[in-house]
């Protein structure tokens, strides 16, 4: 796999795209009130970013599929602090959108 720089900031911009998409989504479907963003917040947006493009070039179909979900399962949990059960059916919800 030969990669340049350009492809790789590509996959990157498009990655943390879905992120910042997935929390918005996440925002508008718990009604929640706008906060002020926290260095954690955009630190975890890069690592997730990294996942997910590590995710897509490596692995096949179904674990690209399932990355993302937990990609998503993970922002519910850690930045909007749900409960397991209510994180997995609002990420199954986000990943259909």
């Amino acid at each position: 796999m030969n990669y340049s720089f350009i492809t790789w900031i590509e996959y990157f911009v498009g990655a943390f795209a879905c992120c910042i998409g997935s929390y918005i989504v996440g925002k508008i479907i718990l009604n929640e009130k706008s906060k002020n963003k926290k260095f954690l917040d955009v630190l975890l947006f890069i690592i997730f970013s990294i996942f997910i493009i590590t995710n897509s070039i490596f692995l096949n179909n179904i674990a690209k599929a399932f990355g993302s979900f937990l990609m998503i399962f993970c922002i519910y949990k850690l930045m909007y602090k749900q409960e397991v059960n209510k994180s997995a059916i609002l990420a199954l919800i986000t990943y259909v959108l």
